[in-house]
């Protein structure tokens, strides 16, 4: 999707790993890569909603370097608003482009075949993955 985007700057925010290991390296752009780690604690613990200051002085590094944002972690589109006020730029839910690639979304997931996984599963996310698809699939974790 990235390489066929009308954007030609791309600006990535992700985990540590997931830009330390180099997930992008086929994208054809200018990419402008930060690892967001304070991003997924603040978020977690929902600290995020009263740290605007923190997550906007990460987001600094990106003013008049990119002309979009691409959400690099799953964590991230709860912060989604925090960004698109502070950087006036389009923000890029990687899930939803997923979802949209693949014609998958909540009226269509009942008829296919889908598992989800998670590194970690608590109640919090149980509860958050059953509103989203109504309790219809099995959400499992990896051990």
């Amino acid at each position: 999707f990235l390489n066929k985007c009308i954007y030609k700057r791309i600006g990535i925010i992700g985990t540590t790993r997931t830009i330390e290991e180099n997930k992008f390296s086929s994208v054809n752009k200018e990419l402008v890569l930060k690892a967001t780690p304070s991003f997924v604690p603040m978020i977690e613990d929902g600290s995020y909603k009263r740290k605007k200051d923190k997550i906007e002085a990460e987001l600094e590094y990106f003013k008049d370097k990119v002309d979009c944002i691409v959400l690099g972690c799953t964590h991230y589109p709860l912060i989604h608003d925090t960004i698109d006020k502070y950087l006036h730029k389009p923000v890029l839910d990687m899930g939803i482009l997923l979802c949209n690639s693949i014609n998958l979304n909540s009226t269509s997931i009942s008829d296919r075949d889908v598992e989800i996984y998670f590194t970690k599963l608590d109640d919090k996310i149980l509860e958050h993955c059953n509103k989203l698809i109504y309790g219809r699939k099995e959400i499992k974790e990896i051990k």
